[in-house]
């Protein structure tokens, strides 16, 4: 069954005109009547009762009418959908982000971002750098916030900048004025498994053997929240990304000087979807709310 001589069909209903019906239609009289008749032959019965003075439904046709019309809403509403679809409006985008970006502007970013695309939902979820790779790479999110280098070649990403570490401590710990690297290494030190920062420890220790000293690590946190509550509870000297020692008291936060560590930001997704235009959009919104803050 075409869905034109349903259309056909709905216009007549309602002008009961066979000329103000075609016009509508934008087809001659005689097209509109031959596209009825067609119509009625495939369903095996009349629709419309016709004289020379007057058009009327039949109880075929009346009965008929309520049908065809919840099928073209649904038609319409399919299509609508498709092009929502297509335009990259109606998705989840999942977005797998470190804990340093979770206090980020890059989650002032994502309201900017559906502001622009009200029908895209958004899903985060927070994971170290490594695994937002293997995410990445086995789809199982579409944009990662993370840390380069990248080891997937399949993958691509955006510069976002680069966020200091500040140095975090508790008042048992004296660390004052903004202290040097070795200063703060000589402290007793809260830093995480190697296989959980492996290219931010060996940045550690590579900048440690060049200052000449040995980092006193007395404790190991599998998160940066974790360094965090540590230092606060006087345990050691918490090295956290900015974002994140900003929530702390500022008589208790440190800006290294001379050679402090830094993590690079970026955006990841795969090389594959380097023309999806929304995941495009995405970045955008990010790269350009952390460049207004001094980022990228």
């Amino acid at each position: 069954m075409e869905f034109r001589r349903l259309r056909f069909f709905l216009t007549l209903a309602d002008e009961l005109h066979f000329r103000r019906a075609a016009a509508r239609c934008g087809v001659t009289p005689s097209v509109l009547s031959e596209q009825l008749r067609r119509l009625e032959d495939e369903l095996g019965g009349p629709l419309f009762l016709r004289t020379t003075r007057v058009v009327q439904l039949t109880p075929l046709g009346v009965s008929f009418r309520q049908e065809a019309q919840a099928a073209l809403n649904r038609l319409e509403q399919a299509k609508l959908a498709a092009q929502r679809f297509a335009s990259g409006s109606a998705r989840t985008v999942r977005i797998g982000l470190t804990t340093s970006f979770a206090y980020s502007p890059a989650v002032t970013a994502f309201a900017h971002f559906r502001d622009s695309h009200p029908e895209t939902e958004l899903f985060v979820q927070e994971l170290g750098t490594v695994d937002i790779e293997s995410a990445l790479a086995r789809y199982e999110i579409d944009v990662g916030l993370l840390h380069p280098p990248i080891d997937h070649s399949e993958l691509v990403f955006e510069d976002l900048g680069v966020e200091p570490l500040d140095a975090v401590h508790g008042a048992a710990i004296e660390l004052r004025g903004r202290p040097h690297l070795s200063d703060v290494l000589a402290q007793p030190l809260i830093w995480h498994p190697h296989r959980r920062a492996p290219r931010l420890s060996a940045d550690l220790f590579a900048k440690a053997q060049a200052s000449g000293c040995v980092p006193n690590i007395v404790a190991e946190a599998e998160s940066w929240h974790a360094a965090r509550v540590l230092a606060a509870a006087g345990v050691g000297v918490a090295l956290l990304p900015r974002p994140l020692a900003m929530l702390e008291n500022p008589a208790l936060r440190k800006a290294i000087v001379g050679q402090p560590l830094a993590i690079k930001c970026a955006a990841a997704t795969r090389s594959s979807d380097g023309d999806d235009y929304l995941l495009g959009q995405l970045i955008n919104c990010v790269a350009q709310t952390m460049k207004r803050v001094g980022l990228g």
